[in-house]
């Protein structure tokens, strides 16, 4: 904006030099990179955390493996005996959990503590009803579940 003055002819700038412009822009920029330097470095490392977590499980889970070999049920004890095997490459721990079912109820359940590679385990799990179908799942790896409705029944 340009003031004219009549008497001398000048003209006259009113506003901001071109210089204070360019300080406060440089002082603008440079307050955003140390916002964001700050910032970025950890949002980086908790993006790489997760990442690796994720693909650290994916290669857990491909290598579990778990199946439900036999199941009988004795109606005196209210008690299914469950024959389960670790057909995976790695062992399990605190992890495999048994779930007895009846008209989609559950009417028992039980949290195995270890099943290494290999191993064969029979383990009674108490169930009120006569289960329909027994269930085994891995809450590390929540797609890996097998089940059975083939279950001997005696008294």
């Amino acid at each position: 904006m340009h003031i004219s003055n009549r008497q001398t002819g000048r003209h006259k700038s009113v506003g901001i030099s071109a210089l204070v412009s360019s300080v406060l822009l440089l002082a603008v920029a440079v307050s955003i990179a140390g916002i964001y330097s700050s910032w970025a470095p950890e949002l980086a490392q908790d993006a790489t955390k997760e990442a690796a977590d994720q693909a650290n499980n994916q290669i857990t889970c491909r290598n579990a493996g778990f199946n439900i070999r036999s199941v009988s049920y004795d109606i005196t004890g209210n008690l299914a005996e469950v024959e389960i095997i670790n057909t995976g490459t790695i062992n399990l721990y605190d992890d495999l959990t048994l779930v007895a079912l009846n008209m989609s109820e559950v009417t028992g359940q039980k949290t195995l503590n270890e099943l290494e590679v290999g191993d064969e385990l029979v383990t009674e799990l108490r169930s009120e009803k006569i289960p329909e179908t027994i269930i085994a799942s891995s809450s590390e790896c929540p797609e890996k579940r097998v089940s059975t409705d083939s279950i001997n029944v005696s008294q």
